[in-house]
């Protein structure tokens, strides 16, 4: 029996064998691009939570409206600047180009999520800034100056503000939840046993 070399099916399954080589390739310079750019939002996050511990200190240092005001004013340009670095990873996240469709729905879902906080971050900067001209207007004020219905006033945009305050706390712990579990399940799919913000360590 004459010898045929089975070149078609060789280069066949050379074909096979580089196709998924490439496909393991691109899933993984996918997943490397996508959880770099989540670390960039999440070492955004963490800087900003250290400017957070330092702000309720001071705040609890503080012990008059005409000491408070300022800072929580402060804290609201703080909290402005971090949320527009934070829109920009948002943005960044979900003009990433990709291709496998596991990672574009994670992709969609972090980014969708990360604006949703961003969101958040908005209402408490307005809240923060509100509260800030509440305690300023208060300061500001002579005591014999202070009609009832300045208080009334004071006291209903204080209430007000912290109402802000207590929805936004909910809504962006929910958002954060939803946002790790993204993250885990991103580390899952490309095969990370740390969380997306500990892959690069």
């Amino acid at each position: 029996m004459p010898f045929h070399c089975p070149r078609a099916a060789i280069v066949a399954a050379g074909s096979a064998i580089a196709l998924l080589l490439t496909s393991c390739d691109t899933k993984t310079a996918q997943c490397d691009s996508l959880i770099d750019t989540i670390n960039e939002g999440i070492e955004l996050i963490e800087d900003f939570e250290g400017k957070s511990q330092t702000f309720e200190a001071a705040t609890a240092d503080a012990k008059t409206p005409k000491a408070i005001a300022p800072i929580m004013n402060d804290f609201a340009n703080e909290l402005e600047l971090f949320n527009e670095d934070l829109a920009g990873v948002a943005d960044e996240v979900g003009s990433l180009e990709l291709k496998d469709e596991s990672l574009t729905g994670f992709q969609q879902q972090y980014s969708e999520n990360l604006k949703q906080l961003n969101g958040l971050f908005g209402t408490l900067t307005q809240a923060l800034r509100d509260m800030g001209t509440v305690l300023t207007s208060i300061a500001n004020t002579p005591p014999n100056q202070i009609t009832p219905d300045k208080a009334q006033k004071w006291t209903a945009d204080a209430k007000k503000a912290e109402a802000s305050l207590a929805t936004v706390e909910t809504d962006s712990d929910k958002a954060t939840q939803a946002i790790d579990q993204i993250a885990d399940e991103i580390n899952t799919y490309c095969g990370r046993e740390a969380s997306a913000g500990e892959a690069d360590e």
